[in-house]
């Protein structure tokens, strides 16, 4: 049996609310825990128009709000992974 190991992370509504309070902090633990690939990139997409330096700079300042201070020992490393696409889904263009 072969496994299959993903080397990309899609996150669609990714400078929404859950992705902001849930999803970054959990995979931020996870990474901390060396539980993610190691050459995973997780690139985040939303209507909302940034590149990804400033898509690393909203996902920091989520982590420092919402993830416990005990596990950012690795947050400079997760924040690296991160990538960022706008993209409108309800649009023919998107």
């Amino acid at each position: 049996m072969s496994q299959f190991v993903a080397d990309k992370l899609l996150l669609f509504g990714a400078t929404g609310d859950l992705a902001r309070r849930k999803l970054l902090p959990s995979l931020c633990a996870l990474d901390a825990d060396g539980l993610l690939p190691a050459d995973l990139k997780i690139i985040g997409t939303a209507r909302r128009a940034m590149d990804d330096d400033a898509y690393r700079e909203m996902a920091r300042a989520a982590l420092v709000e919402f993830l416990d201070e005990a596990r950012r020992s690795e947050m400079e490393r997760f924040l690296a992974r991160l990538r960022y696409q706008p993209l409108d889904a309800t649009s023919l263009q998107g």
